[in-house]
């Protein structure tokens, strides 16, 4: 009787295994293509806004920043970036940000970071970045941290900064 319910439930479980794989692997094979074709998906709670491109982002005017990086594994340093604001890229994309709670900027490799929309409304912070050192940030392929990615000038210590960004949702 016991082996009966160990084999049903070892069963269940590697069904519910499958579909998560399954629903999973569509939603990576669709960060893929966008991380390749160099692209950003702007959704609000979820829903597609827009996809923008390189050439879309860089055509709203770009800016020239600076923001200090600090890691575990470095000291802290200062460099060069050229982006947009996040909210101008919102705004271009509809997006109505206003009244959101938060920022969720997800990339390539699963990460996500969860940004305050209150640090994304304030004036020169929250940056979609896509140069470093007047560079194009390169793909993880090759060793970079692009081709997008988001970058919050007033954290302190780097942690909610997003590379290899995909996807930005307001909630």
């Amino acid at each position: 009787m016991d082996r009966r319910i160990i084999t049903v439930v070892v069963s269940v479980l590697v069904v519910v295994l499958a579909v998560f794989v399954y629903l999973n692997w569509n939603n990576s094979q669709d960060k893929i293509l966008k991380y390749k074709d160099a692209q950003v998906e702007f959704q609000q709670a979820g829903v597609t806004r827009k996809i923008m491109t390189l050439a879309e982002i860089m055509a709203l005017g770009e800016e020239e920043i600076e923001a200090v990086l600090d890691t575990s594994k470095s000291e802290p340093a200062t460099y060069h970036y050229t982006g947009i604001l996040l909210k101008k890229a919102l705004a271009s994309a509809g997006v109505e940000f206003s009244q959101s709670k938060d920022v969720i900027a997800s990339a390539v490799d699963g990460y996500v970071s969860v940004i305050p929309i209150s640090k994304v409304l304030e004036d020169d912070n929250v940056y979609l970045v896509y140069k470093w050192e007047g560079k194009p940030l390169g793909t993880r392929e090759e060793n970079g941290k692009g081709p997008f990615m988001i970058i919050i000038r007033k954290d302190q210590f780097s942690q909610s900064w997003c590379k290899y960004l995909t996807e930005v949702n307001c909630e």
